[in-house]
């Protein structure tokens, strides 16, 4: 059982970590209030531009992970690409249960764009069960 075939998981692989990138590129330039993220709890504007700095180095992580089924389409098959395509929605979904626990902002957008992330690493991690070789 898959969720989405590899084209629509890749598509939607990459839209999560797109928007995440925006997000915290918007926080940077301070076009999104640094207190409506992070559960407003960091303090100062410089606390929080680490944070998001941060974010930005894991989503190209995730680019690059997602990008290996670009070059190698076959490695969806293979149990370590599978493995970690699970600790990954375990992260996310982590992620998801923060956001709606957070502000407004997290619960109401943001946890929609999280949900995304969950949703494309477990098609990937899904994957490798799919009838198609």
């Amino acid at each position: 059982m898959i969720l989405f075939n590899l084209e629509t998981t890749l598509i939607l692989g990459y839209l999560f970590y797109i928007l995440v990138i925006l997000v915290h590129i918007l926080i940077l330039k301070k076009i999104i209030p640094f207190h409506l993220v992070n559960g407003g709890r960091s303090e100062t504007y410089e606390k929080q531009s680490s944070i998001s700095k941060n974010s930005i180095f894991i989503s190209c992580i995730g680019i690059l992970f997602l990008s290996i089924l670009l070059v190698k389409p076959s490695y969806q098959k293979t149990l370590s690409y599978s493995i970690i395509a699970f600790v990954l929605t375990a992260y996310w979904m982590l992620g998801f249960v923060m956001q709606l626990l957070g502000t407004k902002f997290e619960r109401y957008l943001m946890s929609l764009l999280v949900l995304l992330g969950v949703l494309s690493h477990l098609s990937l991690a899904l994957l490798r069960y799919s009838e198609a070789s």
